[in-house]
């Protein structure tokens, strides 16, 4: 009988976790931006046409210590050792400071000129935001 309690007290305090921390999750918000020009919904980046590559960074504002995990659809190529090795502009994650904040660097090539790239940003796999940006 004992067994069957515990086991029932155990179940119950398990459920309570996992629907707290789905409640939780509804109150978290991520927001991405740039530091750039806007025109309609997408940022523009003025891309040094003497350089083969280049950095510019995206900024995430949300809860303090968020784990804010990145990602693109769009790559870059390198040819490495005779291997074509491609990676996504953003990658990694990053934790938000104190004040909700943080910035992550997207990595460009000329090649990308004319192009419209996007990035996203992830608290999980139910709170995201993406950003759409045009290389100029």
């Amino acid at each position: 009988m004992k067994l069957g309690f515990l086991t029932l007290f155990m179940i119950f305090f398990s459920c309570v976790e996992v629907v707290e921390t789905e409640i939780e999750l509804e109150f978290f918000h991520l927001d991405l931006y740039m530091d750039k020009e806007k025109k309609g919904n997408y940022y523009i980046v003025e891309y040094p046409r003497s350089r083969d590559h280049w950095y510019t960074e995206v900024y995430v504002s949300s809860h303090p210590n968020v784990f804010v995990k990145w990602d693109s659809e769009d790559v870059f190529c390198v040819d490495f050792m005779n291997q074509i090795i491609c990676e996504p502009i953003i990658r990694y994650s990053t934790y938000t400071r104190t004040d909700g904040s943080g910035q992550q660097m997207i990595y460009l090539t000329s090649e990308f000129i004319g192009d419209t790239l996007s990035v996203i940003g992830c608290i999980d796999e139910n709170v995201c935001d993406e950003l759409r940006f045009i290389v100029d």
